[in-house]
């Protein structure tokens, strides 16, 4: 073999090599896109009020939950308006007050359409009606429009008696706003033993890793589209379409 070939062969390979190693190490930095939807979003239809095809399917299910003021709160009440979703839990460290400030200015930018949010716990262990006041208090939510639901108090899902103490979305125990997630929406929760987080009292729970999704409805409650929280186009295009819908 001609030795300018060797070299050249030689040089391929020491390249391909390095590269190998750098996708691995790529690879391992970037964080697991564990909670996603079974689709993501991508171009919209022209027509606010109709689905955006990677949507179509996906659904609201039948609820009962209670609200911050422990009054019911079902899917009927998500009629008659566009709505917004989202899922938070009160304890959570980081993605949940970057979620529920973007959610905030969101509803300040929405403020002169009737344009409804609804934020949904993924821990009905600890939040409570009460706990759940507290926190949309910090965002100045106004509970005329921003209802903050949780199933507290309502079930018995485990059979110890007594709440998961996460969201599990598992046929062994199983929760409501589970249900919604997982049944309606193919979004799933799971839980971080390894990043666990601190509770008022002390105490410790584990993390639980969940969807920075919103969720936009129409006034049937038909899902037409699902935006990235940490996307700012996204969020736009969100606000843009809630407009539009509400004329």
């Amino acid at each position: 073999m001609p030795r300018v070939l060797k070299i050249l062969m030689l040089f391929a390979g020491i390249i391909g090599i390095g590269s190998a190693v750098l996708l691995v190490v790529l690879a391992n930095s970037v964080e697991p896109r564990t909670v996603e939807p079974s689709v993501q979003p991508r171009s919209p239809n022209t027509d606010p009020t109709l689905p955006d095809e990677e949507v179509v399917g996906l659904s609201i299910p039948e609820f009962a939950l209670i609200d911050q003021d422990g009054k019911p709160f079902a899917r009927a009440d998500l009629l008659g308006h566009p709505t917004i979703l989202n899922f938070i839990f009160t304890n959570c460290p980081m993605v949940c007050p970057f979620m529920t400030d973007t959610l905030s200015e969101v509803a300040q930018r929405l403020r002169a359409t009737d344009t409804r949010f609804v934020s949904f716990s993924v821990d009905p262990l600890h939040d409570t009606p009460e706990r759940l006041r507290e926190f949309a208090a910090r965002y100045e939510a106004d509970h005329s429009r921003w209802t903050f639901a949780t199933e507290h108090g309502l079930a018995n899902p485990t059979p110890e008696g007594g709440f998961p103490e996460l969201d599990a979305n598992t046929s062994e125990r199983p929760t409501i706003v589970g249900d919604i997630l997982r049944k309606g929406l193919r979004m799933m929760t799971r839980a971080n033993p390894d990043s666990p987080v601190p509770l008022p009292d002390g105490t410790t729970m584990a993390n639980i890793i969940h969807p920075e999704w919103f969720v936009l409805l129409d006034e049937r409650a038909n899902v037409l589209g699902v935006y990235r929280r940490s996307d700012p186009a996204e969020v736009d295009a969100m606000v843009a379409r809630a407009k539009r819908l509400d004329r």
